[in-house]
């Protein structure tokens, strides 16, 4: 039997840690691994020419994971990091927790114009992680301020 999934969206380097921080605890109190995806949208593999099944992170992003590795560490919990193409961002979160079989999901999708628009489509990415079996934790992290 594998150990239940924890994953977590990588999205800027503040959200994911302090996901990660929120992630790693519950992933240790139900036995399992935290897997940071990292979510590519299918214009810009496109374009770039890139690969999910072979891409190689940037040097940014190597140290970030270096980051989130080191939070894991602390919480004594496994991590991983995946790459995964989507056309939909809430859609690839969901297929991304699809391959993943993931119990929970730490995802965030971005700030719209009109903030009802926005708890919209976050109840409807809610409904459609849950169609699948895993639960969204819609983790908002604190706002940086203009001093950080």
């Amino acid at each position: 039997m594998t150990a239940p999934i924890v994953m977590v969206e990588m999205d800027d380097l503040r959200w994911t840690a302090e996901a990660l921080k929120a992630a790693c605890p519950e992933a240790k109190q139900i036995g399992g691994k935290v897997v940071v995806a990292l979510l590519l949208s299918e214009s810009q593999c496109t374009l770039a020419g890139l690969d999910p099944d072979n891409y190689a992170f940037t040097q940014a992003e190597y140290d970030e994971l270096r980051q989130y590795r080191a939070i894991a560490e602390e919480h004594g919990v496994e991590i991983d990091a995946r790459v995964f193409e989507y056309r939909d961002l809430a859609e690839g979160i969901v297929q991304a927790a699809d391959a993943l079989n993931a119990a929970v999901v730490y995802a965030h999708l971005p700030a719209t114009l009109l903030p009802f628009q926005h708890q919209r489509q976050v109840r409807h990415l809610e409904r459609e992680l849950d169609s699948h079996h895993h639960e969204l934790r819609n983790f908002e992290a604190p706002v940086a301020s203009e001093d950080e």
